[in-house]
């Protein structure tokens, strides 16, 4: 817990009477409200912050714990001299409780012994409460007497409550519902004339064929679910018989083609294979020139592994020489400065947007600053309206008494109130000029950047290579929305245009192969220059003809198909009609079927209406006997109350028989406090028991001084130093008439307000107090070093030590942490 600035305080005591020292405003107090082990509020406890007390109760020590987790209390007690856990993360409630148990404190005990409960304070209502409580142990028996019939009342009380409620909630239902229950009446007769007609209807109709059920039907069903679906996923009409004819000539054609494409097939294979004979013989013959061959065939697979998709188809056209492309190759030095100004770029609209839109913000800031340069002016000229104000007197008019200023035509409030409107204005006009300045940067820098591209744009774009670049760049709207696509589209083109270099460089190598092919020939001679293309064009035939043999065997394969589904969807058709006939029948019955057992379901439901309805109505009848009881219980009730009523009037302690006990008891206690006031103050000074002339305790306790006739009306009304003295000795009064026996005893500046002379006696009895035996412990708060000297034997503890005299030892057993 934190006292004020201390952090972490640690008091143990050593010896019977402990003087509190320190500065105003250190935390002395808020030490006693928590020196005794009922839990403090949470308020009182940082997160994560704890408090423990161990005291010892009777030959038992024990450890009272208080820590704060969060937004609740978790306490602990344990006995010390057992070992036991008596709570263990338990509430605040339930720790008050037990500390109750075992040290007998409560929270207004622990008021009473802090000196929180002031006589001189308090009102009417908590003086009677405490002297109250002070009164009983002299009138056990009695007011037992008067409590159990408090307690007798309150039961009374509670069970007329309870008897009303019930008799309220009666009368909603039964009384105020005597429409509803002649309602239910009618009803009952409607329903036995329904029930009549019914058996009549099931009379008149025949009976039931148990042969014909659900089950069956759905067996139906289930057996014409397979055709159902059959039909329904076929898609046109029903087939006929002609169409089922025709799906099998279909099919007898088609068989006889793929018999016709299989003897093609057969023919073509014989003649490649002559050419292929005719082949290996040439090959023979050009044995001296396979290198040659094998160049030729090398180059025209490579030729084929470009006849693929290019996103620059261009660069491998007919129209590009070599020569183009590698001076293209060379001036690939834009890439880098292009991409970087690209990226820098924001906005994804076109250049002439752009600019259009930086005029446009052009002239918004000329027009904000000539407003705001206006704003300043009109703001100028009312600041010295303003001053002329304020530096201009008033005069008195020679001939009236008009008060007024010299050149001044508005009043002050006129004029602030124009100052903080144009302000405003001004304020509101900057911030405008801003935003718009800042978006013309922006705006600026992405013109600056597209115009740059433009330069670079137009620069490559006479190169006829390059050109093909820039055309893509636009068709794919790099420049504005995809600028995304640049670096990929760029690598892409670098590929491509390499890729071309290598393909027109090996398209020419194989002309010049072809070329020295095409002479080798003609020097061997018998040799036929075109048979590769014969074999190729063969075996052209041969693929086509094998396409077209599988083509016919598919074309087979769907006209067998469709004849097989054409002919079972037939042969399914057939078998619904049958069984589809015979379930009409059977719905025909199961009709009758249900209208005779709706009929008797209709009787039954019937029946169990009104076998409810009356069994409400019999319901009814016994809550409006029971609310009649219930009425004579509460007469009965009603009349014990007021019995009881009258005998507490009779008993009662302000008003009754035990009055005058109840006023002796407190004149004891007055009396008592007078003993103690004799024993500190100097002169006569008497606490008088409160009036009883009206017949009523009001509580007001006089006080007669000295030899005055006339005594204060009340101890409220007496000096600082008497309303002190008052304090204590009712405190002390308390002690005794509560049985405190070896209680500490707390006094917070006791002699404030004092003389000297009655400091001095207060020192000697407060050394009575420790040495009679009769408290525990003796804790004294005190700012008088003249009085907390004179206690010899007792030890200090100083909490802050500026501001007071400090003794030559303190602070033993005191650990003190303070706060950063």
């Amino acid at each position: 817990m934190g006292l004020h600035e201390i952090e972490t305080f640690d008091f143990t005591i050593h010896s019977p009477t402990t003087i509190i020292l320190g500065g105003n405003g250190c935390g002395k107090t808020s030490l006693l409200s928590v020196f005794l082990p009922i839990a403090p509020s949470k308020s009182e406890f940082r997160d994560g912050g704890s408090y423990t007390n161990i005291c010892l109760v009777n030959d038992h020590r024990y450890k009272f714990k208080v820590a704060r987790k969060g937004n609740s209390l978790v306490c602990d007690i344990e006995n010390l001299t057992t070992g036991t856990k008596i709570v263990e993360q338990g509430n605040a409630k339930v720790y008050n409780s037990r500390v109750e148990e075992i040290t007998g404190i409560t929270k207004e005990i622990k008021e009473l012994l802090n000196g929180e409960v002031l006589l001189t304070d308090a009102g009417t209502e908590l003086r009677r409460k405490w002297f109250y409580r002070l009164s009983t142990s002299d009138l056990t028996y009695a007011l037992g007497f008067y409590q159990r019939l408090r307690k007798n009342l309150t039961m009374l009380n509670g069970g007329i409550e309870i008897t009303s409620r019930k008799i309220a909630e009666l009368r909603t239902r039964v009384i105020d519902n005597e429409e509803e229950r002649q309602q239910l009446a009618t009803r009952l007769k409607a329903l036995e004339a329904d029930l009549r007609e019914l058996n009549k209807q099931i009379e008149q109709l025949p009976g039931l064929n148990r042969d014909v059920t659900v089950a069956t039907i759905q067996s139906l069903l289930l057996k014409i679910e397979a055709p159902i679906n059959a039909i329904l996923e076929h898609r046109g009409g029903l087939p006929t018989e002609e169409q089922v004819e025709e799906a099998r000539r279909v099919e007898a054609t088609a068989r006889e083609a793929v018999v016709s494409a299989e003897t093609e097939l057969s023919m073509l294979n014989k003649d490649l294979s002559l050419l292929m004979d005719e082949s290996t013989r040439q090959d023979y013959l050009m044995r001296n020139h396979e290198g040659l061959k094998n160049t030729v065939a090398k180059l025209r697979e490579l030729l084929k592994q470009w006849d693929t998709e290019h996103l620059f188809p261009e660069l491998f056209a007919e129209t590009v020489n070599i020569d183009q492309l590698k001076a293209a190759t060379d001036a690939r030095v834009w890439g880098q400065r292009l991409g970087t100004t690209l990226d820098a770029i924001k906005s994804t609209e076109r250049l002439n947007v752009l600019e259009e839109k930086l005029l446009t913000l052009d002239q918004n800031s000329s027009g904000l600053r000539d407003r705001l340069q206006r704003v300043e002016n009109v703001l100028q000229n009312l600041n010295h309206e303003r001053n002329h104000y304020l530096e201009t007197a008033e005069v008195d008019c020679p001939q009236c008494q008009f008060k007024f200023r010299p050149g001044v035509r508005r009043s002050l409030p006129e004029l602030e109130e124009a100052i903080r409107g144009q302000m405003e204005q001004r304020n509101t006009l900057q911030t405008q000029l801003d935003s718009v300045l800042r978006d013309r940067t922006e705006l600026e820098s992405d013109v600056n950047y597209m115009r740059q591209v433009r330069e670079i744009v137009l620069t490559y774009s006479k190169d006829p290579v390059l050109s093909l670049f820039f055309k893509r760049l636009q068709e794919r709207n790099v420049f504005t929305d995809n600028r995304s696509q640049f670096g990929s589209l760029c690598a892409e083109f670098d590929h491509e245009l390499y890729s071309a270099i290598e393909y027109h460089e090996t398209k020419h190598r194989f002309a010049k192969a072809e070329k020295e092919w095409a002479n080798a020939v003609a020097a061997v001679g018998n040799v036929d220059g075109a048979l590769q293309q014969k074999i190729a064009f063969q075996q052209e035939r041969l693929g086509k003809a094998t396409e077209t043999l599988s083509e016919r065997r598919r074309e087979h394969a769907v006209a067998n198909d469709t004849f097989c589904y054409l002919n079972e969807l037939k042969a399914t058709v057939d078998n619904f009609n049958a069984v589809f006939e015979r379930l009409e029948n059977d719905v025909k019955v199961t009709l009758t079927n249900t209208v005779v057992e709706t009929l008797l379901n209709a009787r039954e439901n019937k029946l169990d209406a009104f076998t409810t309805a009356r069994e409400r109505y019999r319901q009814m009848e016994n809550e409006l006997n029971q609310l009649t009881a219930l009425e004579k219980e509460l007469s009965d009730l009603q009349a014990q109350q007021f019995n009881n009523k009258l005998m507490i009037q009779a008993f009662s302690p302000e008003k009754g028989v035990l009055r005058k006990y109840f006023y002796n008891a407190i004149v004891r206690i007055t009396e008592l406090m007078t003993r103690y006031i004799e024993q500190v103050w100097t002169y006569p000074m008497r606490v008088m028991p409160c009036d009883l002339t009206d017949g009523d305790l009001d509580y007001t306790f006089p006080v007669q001084l000295k030899t005055h006739p006339e005594p204060v009306p009340d101890v409220r009304k007496g000096s600082k130093a008497q309303r002190a003295i008052f304090n204590l000795m009712f405190r002390l009064t308390a002690y005794k008439a509560l049985k405190l026996h070896q209680y500490p005893l707390l006094l917070d500046e006791p002699s404030e307000g004092m003389d000297e002379e009655h400091r001095n006696n207060l020192v000697g009895f407060i050394k009575t107090l420790a040495n009679s035996g009769e408290f525990s412990q003796l804790l004294v708060v005190s700012h008088e070093a003249e009085i907390h000297s004179k206690l010899n034997e007792a030890a200090y503890c100083v909490i802050e030590p500026e501001g007071v005299t400090l003794p030559a030892v303190y602070n033993e057993g005191v650990k003190i942490v303070y706060a950063n």
